[in-house]
């Protein structure tokens, strides 16, 4: 079990009581902060990196029109994103699988609390592959300060929205 599974778990329930336009806020924000550990170093898959970004400009604009439905990609975005969720660089697979969570197969399709859950979840899995961990354990995992800030971010974000009126 992974520290992340230790720390998250009552947070990780707390996002049933969240409104869908929160979920795809709180997905976008923790899979941009990830791409922000990640993707920097992932200079050999610039391929990755473009269409990491034509998808979050998707997401983004999914967020401004209201927020709650998650953005049908056309069908070769779609294809370049699982091949992309392939790639070789250190956590850049697990962003982008976590970048296919936030984006639905069918117009209107809310973000809901499971599919929020399994992108935090791929978003710590990212972080902590880019970490090269030889042991995986939560001791080991607790020596890293990205995976520590990684939960304590997420968190964070879970608390605000559940807080939020």
């Amino acid at each position: 079990m992974l520290l992340w599974d230790l720390e998250m778990k009552d947070d990780l329930a707390r996002l049933a009581d969240i409104p869908a336009g929160r979920l795809l806020d709180i997905a976008v924000t923790e899979v941009e902060r990830t791409a922000g550990i990640v993707l920097p170093d992932a200079s050999g898959d610039a391929e990755a990196r473009e269409v990491y970004e034509r998808c979050l400009a998707a997401l983004h604009q999914a967020q401004a029109a209201g927020g709650a439905a998650m953005p049908v990609l056309d069908d070769e975005l779609q294809d370049e994103l699982f091949e992309a969720s392939e790639s070789s660089e250190w956590g850049v697979g697990p962003l982008m699988a976590a970048v296919d969570q936030c984006v639905g197969e069918e117009p209107a399709t809310p973000m809901d609390s499971e599919c929020a859950a399994e992108v935090l979840g791929l978003c710590y899995q990212a972080v902590m592959e880019y970490q090269q961990i030889d042991d995986i354990t939560p001791d080991t995992e607790r020596r890293y300060p990205a995976l520590l800030d990684t939960i304590s971010t997420q968190q964070s974000l879970i608390r605000a929205a559940v807080s939020r009126p």
